[in-house]
Order: structure tokens, then C-alpha cells, then sequence
């Protein structure tokens, strides 16, 4: 990079003048090649101090984040991400200011001291240029400025409303500015901070992109991390099948309309597509509760056709125990006539033993 200062000229000849620049060891061949070099340092000095005042006055405002917004995230009309609001809504921005120094006003040096901040505001694109909607934090003015020291971090909130004409068919731009008050009462911008991809939706959009979303984790999901909630094979009713199929169409369709920007049109077919889904759900519920009904009587069928089997099995046994009872007694009665002829037997034995002992102990006659 060239030095930007200059300390010594040497002229080495009349005709063919030579200049020597001490420090640099720059040559040049003649005179207008002198002023080409001087013009290309005047030129890389300027250039170098503009880029060292945006590096320093965009890095002092830092964290900055948009409040109660309506959607936030990938737009496919706009075709990329945005932070949208409502026409005619309001919200909030939330902002970091740190003070490690700021330009002097004549943009050649940097002040390192506390800066006395007598408002932060934002612009957005549809303002004047030096109109600013500014924070009432800490009761801010010129006449009484928030002191922030040197090295010191401080958060701002700015509150701020959207018109109802503001256009909804481009993205807007914003600056965030910090202004300082010097000891002469002298208010100078210190640091900025621009801001693009800033969105303004009409209501039809705004209605629109919320049922996008929704029906976006419904039948597509968030590929492939998230897998559609909605699965066509769940449903088991052709019925429910054939809305979910048209709610497909109506799906794309909308995502059609909206991609040009015909927002009415896309929210119409993203609510056909909706209340097809809730068809869907009501004719399955509606099978569910016929397949349920019918299972539930095939299930008593089933037990009434297996209770009856069972009480004339119960009856059988119950047949086939009476006939075993009968046989016991049978054979009860078999046995004790068996036992009555073994006594009546036993019986004639003894009768005919004591016949003999009788005969035999009988007197005989003389």
C-alpha cells in the first residue's frame, strides 16, 4: 500500500526528471507520471479512509433484532429471507451500541472519549433521508444525553409504526444512526448501521404465509429432517385419499400464485386446501367408526358362536357324568350282591360245620 506521505522531491535532471519519494521508493519517469502517482495516492487515501468509516461505524451497533414481527424466515415471492410486518402494524427493534471511539466530524481521526448520545433512531426507505423514529430509552435529547463511556455496551429498544401505504411488492432497506452531542452543542451522526431484506405485507400476504406454513409441515414437512405429518398411507378410506390428493393440488397452486405476487388468489387455494384435510380426517373418522361397529359385532359373533360351543360342551359332560354315576352305582350294587352270596355261602359252611359237630358230640343210644 502507498505511504500518503510525502517527505522529499529530488530533481535528478532537466529533461528526464526523476523523483524519489523517501520511505516508499517510488520512481517516476517524467513529470506526468509524477502526477499519475500523486493522484493514485491522493486516490487510495481517500478510498482507505471510506472504508475504515464503514468498518468502524457498522461495527458499533451490534446485535440487532427485530420484535413482534409476523412472519420471519424464506420467502418464495421476494426469494430469499425476510423479517415482514404488517401494513399499518407496529413493532420493535432491539439494538447494541458499544463505544470504543468514533470519527471526528472531519472524518480524518478517531475521538476515544464517552460519547454523549443524544438519540438512536431508524430510518426506513419510505422516510425522508433525516427523518428518524428515535428510542425513549433513558429520556434521550440534545439537552440531555445518555452517557456512554468509552469501552461501555448499552441496549436500545426503538418502537416503531408502519404506514398503510407502504408497498408490499419490493423489500425495503433501513439505517440505524447514533447521534452525539459535542460540548458546543454541535449533533453529529457517530455510528450507522444498514439494514436490507426488510418485508411489509399485505393482510391477504400475511393470511397467506401463515397458512403456507402450516400447510407446508402438513403435507410436506421440512425435507429431510422433518417428514410430513400427513401421511396418504395412514388413511385407509378412498374418500380420504382423494381430498388429500386435491388438497395437494390446491397446495401448489397457492405456492404458484404466490410466487407471482397474486396473494388474494394464493390464499383462497391454500384454505380450499385446508378444509380438504379436514375431509379427509372426517371420512376416515367416519370408516374408522363403521370398521370399528363391524368389528366389534364379528368380535361378538365370535363369542357367542364360542359360548354356545362351550354350553353343549358343558352339556355333554355334564351327560356323560350322570352315566358314569349311574355305572358306579351299578357296580356298587354288583358288589354288594357279590358280598351277599359270599355271606350267604359262609353262611351254609357254618350251618353244615355244625352239623358235623353235632353229630359228632350227639349221644348214641345204649
Amino acid at each position: 500500500m502507498l505511504n500518503p506521505y510525502v517527505h522529499e522531491l529530488v530533481d535528478v535532471g532537466k529533461s528526464y526528471r526523476k523523483a524519489y519519494i523517501k520511505n516508499i521508493g517510488i520512481y517516476a519517469a517524467s513529470g506526468s507520471n509524477m502526477r499519475k502517482i500523486l493522484m493514485v495516492c491522493i486516490l487510495s487515501i481517500v478510498i482507505l479512509a471510506s472504508a475504515l468509516e464503514v468498518t468502524q461505524t457498522q461495527a458499533s451497533i451490534s446485535d440487532v433484532y427485530f420484535l413482534g414481527y409476523c412472519y420471519r424466515g424464506m420467502d418464495q415471492y421476494y426469494g430469499t429471507y425476510v423479517t415482514a410486518y404488517e401494513q399499518g402494524g407496529n413493532g420493535t427493534v432491539r439494538l447494541g451500541v458499544y463505544n470504543y471511539g468514533f470519527m471526528f466530524p472531519t472524518g480524518w481521526y478517531y475521538l476515544y472519549e464517552t460519547a454523549n448520545i443524544s438519540a438512536v433512531g431508524i430510518n426506513f426507505d419510505w422516510m425522508d433521508t433525516d427523518e428518524y423514529v428515535n428510542s425513549t430509552d433513558y429520556g434521550m435529547t440534545k439537552t440531555n444525553p445518555f452517557t456512554l463511556e468509552y469501552y461501555d455496551y448499552e441496549y436500545f429498544m426503538i418502537d416503531f409504526s408502519i404506514p398503510d401505504t407502504v408497498s408490499n411488492l419490493i423489500l425495503h432497506r433501513y439505517e440505524i444512526a447514533v447521534f452525539n452531542v459535542n460540548a458546543s452543542g454541535k449533533e453529529d451522526i457517530i455510528w450507522t448501521y444498514s439494514g436490507y431484506y426488510f418485508a411489509v405485507y399485505s393482510e391477504d400476504q400475511a393470511d397467506a404465509q401463515l397458512q403456507f406454513q402450516e400447510l407446508q409441515y402438513l403435507l410436506v414437512g421440512n425435507p429431510p429432517y422433518v417428514p410430513p405429518m400427513i401421511d396418504p398411507a395412514d388413511f385407509r378410506s378412498t374418500e380420504a385419499q382423494l381430498h388429500l390428493r386435491k388438497a395437494w393440488i390446491e397446495f401448489f397452486s397457492g405456492a404458484t400464485r404466490y410466487m407471482l405476487g397474486d396473494f388474494t388468489t394464493a390464499k383462497s387455494h391454500y384454505q380450499n386446501a385446508s378444509d380438504l384435510i379436514d375431509l379427509a380426517f372426517d371420512a376416515e373418522s367416519t370408516r374408522g367408526v363403521a370398521i370399528e361397529d363391524a368389528d366389534l359385532n364379528s368380535l361378538n359373533s365370535q363369542s357367542n358362536y364360542y359360548n354356545a360351543l362351550g354350553q353343549a360342551a358343558q352339556t355333554e359332560a355334564d351327560a356323560a357324568m350322570v352315566e358314569a354315576n349311574a355305572v358306579m352305582r351299578q357296580s356298587e350294587a354288583t358288589y354288594l350282591q357279590s358280598f351277599a352270596w359270599i355271606l350267604f355261602g359262609l353262611g351254609f359252611v357254618f350251618m353244615g360245620f355244625a352239623a358235623i359237630v353235632y353229630g359228632w358230640k350227639k349221644p348214641k343210644p345204649p
